[in-house]
């Protein structure tokens, strides 16, 4: 009766708990293979996982290169106007750069001279025949002397070129023939009213030597070349 009730109870005890012994149950036959799958399924994902992320790497570098070589297309085309302009300008450099000629030949002395005297031979300007040319019939004088300068002799009107502001500071120089008397007031130049009021608003009480010389002259259609130091009244002289 012991040896029954202490079997039963080591065979309750095999049966609640598995046994550590040589002998493995059923259900721990069937365990083993499961648990291996499952180790065997996680190194597959994984491999799974790394082939996808260095397909998606190498797809990024490829975009990538196909960018850069679309960026360097734009760049190379850009060139290609630059270098066809410059070609239409020099057409010695295009053919050098046909044959295939180093970049030291093209920039030679030889080839620097030759481009500077292509641009020199570009400034000069074809000459025109005016007298084949029909031009409309324009005024050139509009200059009327006031009595006053009229009355002056010869003499009279060198010293006034030789002082013309009374201070001996200045003087005037004439060159060219039947050059007009210079004048003393702004009034004598024959500018019309509204004009005359400008001058005087801003503070030209007479007219510089160079103004009172060049105004009369031309006014009267003359061409007038103005020598005179800065801040003299040059740029007053031609305006008006």
């Amino acid at each position: 009766m012991d040896t029954m009730e202490g079997g039963g109870g080591a065979a309750r005890e095999g049966a609640g708990r598995p046994s550590a012994g040589p002998f493995a149950t059923e259900s721990e036959a069937e365990s083993e293979p499961f648990e291996a799958g499952e180790e065997e399924g996680g190194e597959e994902a994984a491999e799974r996982h790394h082939a996808e992320f260095l397909a998606a790497m190498r797809a990024h570098a490829a975009e990538t290169q196909r960018q850069q070589e679309r960026s360097q297309q734009v760049v190379m085309e850009g060139g290609d106007d630059a270098m066809d302009a410059l070609v239409e300008e020099f057409p010695d450099i295009g053919e050098a750069a046909a044959k295939g000629a180093p970049s030291a030949e093209v920039d030679s002395e030889d080839e620097e001279s030759s481009i500077l005297v292509r641009q020199q031979q570009k400034k000069v300007l074809p000459p025109v025949d005016h007298s084949a040319i029909e031009y409309a019939p324009f005024r050139k004088n509009f200059y009327i002397e006031v009595p006053e300068i009229k009355r002056m002799t010869d003499a009279e009107v060198e010293a006034l070129r030789k002082d013309p502001r009374g201070d001996g500071k200045d003087s005037i120089t004439v060159r060219g023939k039947r050059c007009p008397r210079p004048i003393k007031r702004w009034s004598q130049c024959g500018l019309a009213d509204r004009v005359l009021q400008v001058v005087s608003k801003e503070g030209y009480a007479a007219p510089y030597p160079i103004q009172a010389q060049a105004l009369p002259a031309i006014m009267s259609g003359r061409d007038v070349i103005g020598i005179a130091k800065t801040g003299s009244g040059k740029t007053m002289g031609y305006n008006p």
